[in-house]
């Protein structure tokens, strides 16, 4: 009886606890858990609980880890508990701790449970065994037919380039989750590798007609538009999409390829430098910039922005066509008869640079 009386003090502020989480009154529910551990020498299974939640869900997650643990030993069968310390250890990046921890949950759960599965798929990832991780994923999609199980499935099969499973996921997804749309954006992003651009286009317009504003959906969207050569569209879509990604460098880059389509090269130039500036090692926008210059016959920019660009990336030949053309071009040499022997040096010129295009294109090889 008096164990009864005894446990029934403990938990005699518990519904408090409960209705100012529930209501994310934080500050007041950590200062009543606070006082109620004070109150109970640290055993109340409930405040730790709480204050391990709480700090969660602000990031502190070693706090939160200590207060789970605490949990654990004060109630060792409570699963949710151990499920609790197992997300906080794969947060902190302690992967091989957080599986142990959830094959224990898996043991202590009486009936069969998702949110283990999905955990232990998603730690297997992290361990680099991806046919463990495809095999507790599968588990979890089984038993809950849970939208992150989905995703982190189809994924999987996307990196294993296993596009035809990767794909039956996402439809399967989308059938259980039609408003999602991430789901019908990484599924078009799919079609896209695929060249299956009819289909990507239908997804992305679905994607766009749940969520108008969706960022992600509207890049995509704009960059296919773009792709057909509709430049005042595509621009429209991504300043729209700007506004939620004003420092995205593909954005910048894209938006100064459209204004370059429409010959309008000084927003060209100055939405390019901006991508740039973002971002200076992406190769893409070097090139970019480097044909840029090379068409408004800034042959010493062109020369730098493409050097850069073959130091960033020495598998693209094209690249070294252009900066071929500027060497050319810097040169100065008008066009003569074919017999000419300026000419023959120019011939010459482009063989050098695209031997050392192969050449390049070997070491890559031979360090892979």
């Amino acid at each position: 009886m008096s164990s009864i009386l005894s446990n029934s003090s403990l938990e005699i502020l518990n519904w408090m606890l409960h209705a100012k989480y529930v209501r994310r009154e934080y500050d007041q529910c950590k200062k009543l858990a606070e006082q109620e551990l004070t109150r109970t020498n640290g055993y109340n299974e409930y405040a730790n609980f709480i204050l391990g939640s709480i700090n969660l869900e602000n990031g502190e997650i070693q706090k939160a880890l200590k207060y789970f643990e605490k949990c654990h030993l004060l109630n060792p069968q409570n699963v949710e508990n151990v499920k609790r310390m197992g997300r906080c250890l794969f947060l902190l990046g302690r992967y091989q701790l957080a599986l142990e921890t959830f094959f224990k949950a898996e043991k202590l759960a009486e009936t069969p449970d998702w949110n283990i599965y999905y955990h232990l798929g998603i730690c297997w990832i992290k361990c680099k065994d991806e046919e463990k991780a495809k095999e507790y994923l599968k588990r979890a999609v089984e038993l809950s037919r849970n939208e992150q199980s989905f995703c982190e499935l189809a994924k999987l099969y996307e990196n294993q380039k296993d596009f035809a499973n990767a794909i039956s996921v996402y439809e399967a997804a989308i059938r259980f989750y039609p408003t999602n749309t991430e789901l019908s954006i990484n599924l078009g992003l799919i079609f896209m590798k695929l060249i299956e651009y009819k289909k990507a286009f239908n997804l992305l317009g679905t994607a766009i007609a749940h969520d108008p504003a969706n960022p992600d959906a509207l890049f995509t969207f704009a960059a296919e538009i773009q792709r057909h050569g509709e430049y005042d569209v595509a621009v429209i879509k991504y300043k729209i999409a700007a506004q939620k990604l004003p420092e995205c460098p593909e954005m910048w880059n894209n938006i100064g390829m459209c204004f370059f389509g429409k010959r309008k090269y000084v927003a060209a130039i100055t939405c390019l430098k901006r991508s740039y500036y973002l971002n200076p090692t992406k190769w893409l926008t070097c090139y970019n910039l480097g044909l840029l210059h090379l068409n408004t016959r800034q042959y010493a920019s062109a020369a730098i922005y493409l050097s850069t660009a073959i130091k960033l990336n020495s598998q693209h030949a094209q690249t070294f066509t252009l900066l071929a053309h500027v060497r050319i071009a810097q040169e100065r040499i008008p066009t003569v008869d074919f017999r000419s022997k300026k000419l023959l040096l120019r011939m010459s010129f482009l063989l050098e640079i695209f031997m050392s295009c192969i050449l390049h294109n070997q070491n890559a090889v031979n360090t892979k």
